[in-house]
C-alpha cells in the first residue's frame, strides 16, 4: 500500500470514528414553552410533542382520566396558580379524590435517553393527610431502571423512599396551611430510560393505605440527552462521501 493510500485509509476511519462517536445535543422539555404548546382542554388522554427542543426525539404525555378536576386534563402552573413561586412552570396533575386509586402522568420518548435534571414539586399535608408521589422509570423492553440521584433540596419538607427498590415513592410532610411544599429531583444517567411514570395520591399522615382527600403535584422541566448516536451530522456526512470519492479516484489513477 503506498503512502498516500495509507494516509487516506486513516483519514477515512478517523472520519468514521467521529461519525459513530457523536452524541446528540442535550434537550429540554420546558411547559411552558413546548411546540405547539400544551393544550389543557385536550381530554383525549395523551399529547405528543415532536423533535422536542431540536432533539429529534419524540415525546408523548399520557394521562389516566381520574383526576379531581379540569376534565382529568393536566395543566401548567403558573404565577396566578402556583401556590409557591418555585412551583411556576411545572406541569400540574391532581390526585382522583372520589376513589382509593392514584392517577398517573406517563412520559413517553421515542428512542433511548438519559434524563439529566427532572424534578417534582408540591409535596405537603393539608388536614390530617399526606401527599405521597412515586417515579419510576423503565428501560425499552419494561423493566425498572434504578435512577442515579434520587433526593430532595427541601430538607425537613419530604421524606424520601428508603427501601432501595427503583419506585421512589416520597411524602410531603410541610404544612400546605403554612406554605411549606417539598421537592424531589432525579437524574438517569447511568442507565438510558425510555418511559418515566409518576403516580399521585393521599394516604394519612405516616399511613401505606391510599385514603380520600386532595393532592395537586408538579413536574418541572426535564432535561435530558440521547444515548450515543450513529447517524452523522450533515456535514460530517458530506466530508465522508467527499473523502471516499478523492479515495477512489486516486487509487483507479494509480491502481
Amino acid at each position: 500500500m503506498t503512502t498516500r493510500k495509507r494516509m487516506g485509509f486513516i483519514a477515512f476511519f478517523g472520519v468514521a470514528l467521529l461519525w459513530v462517536s457523536t452524541a446528540a445535543q442535550a434537550a429540554t422539555i420546558d411547559w411552558m414553552n413546548l411546540a405547539p404548546g400544551w393544550d389543557d382542554l385536550d381530554s383525549s388522554g395523551q399529547q405528543v410533542f415532536l423533535d422536542v427542543d431540536g432533539s429529534r426525539v419524540d415525546v408523548a404525555v399520557s394521562y389516566t382520566d381520574n383526576m379531581f378536576d379540569r376534565n382529568s386534563v393536566p395543566d401548567i402552573y403558573t404565577a396566578d396558580t402556583a401556590p409557591s413561586p418555585e412551583i411556576i412552570g411545572s406541569l400540574r396533575f391532581t390526585n382522583d379524590r372520589d376513589t382509593l386509586l392514584g392517577t398517573q402522568i406517563t412520559i413517553t420518548f421515542s428512542e433511548d435517553v438519559f434524563i439529566t435534571d427532572l424534578g417534582a414539586v408540591s409535596l405537603s399535608t393539608i388536614a390530617g393527610r399526606q401527599e405521597n408521589l412515586v417515579v419510576e422509570g423503565f428501560d425499552v423492553f419494561g423493566n425498572a431502571v434504578l435512577a442515579t440521584t434520587y433526593g430532595t433540596s427541601t430538607l425537613g419538607l419530604v421524606e424520601l423512599d428508603a427501601d432501595g427498590d427503583a419506585a421512589y415513592r416520597s411524602r410531603g410532610l410541610g404544612a400546605q396551611e403554612n406554605g411549606l411544599y417539598g421537592d424531589t429531583f432525579y437524574t438517569y444517567t447511568d442507565s438510558a430510560v425510555r418511559e418515566l411514570r409518576f403516580t399521585n395520591f393521599v394516604t394519612l399522615i405516616g399511613g401505606d393505605d391510599i385514603v380520600l382527600g386532595w393532592s395537586s403535584q408538579g413536574i418541572k422541566n426535564i432535561e435530558f440527552r440521547q444515548d450515543i448516536q450513529a447517524v452523522p451530522e450533515p456535514s460530517t456526512a458530506i466530508f465522508l462521501g467527499l473523502g471516499l470519492l478523492v479515495l477512489g479516484r486516486r487509487s483507479s489513477r494509480h491502481g
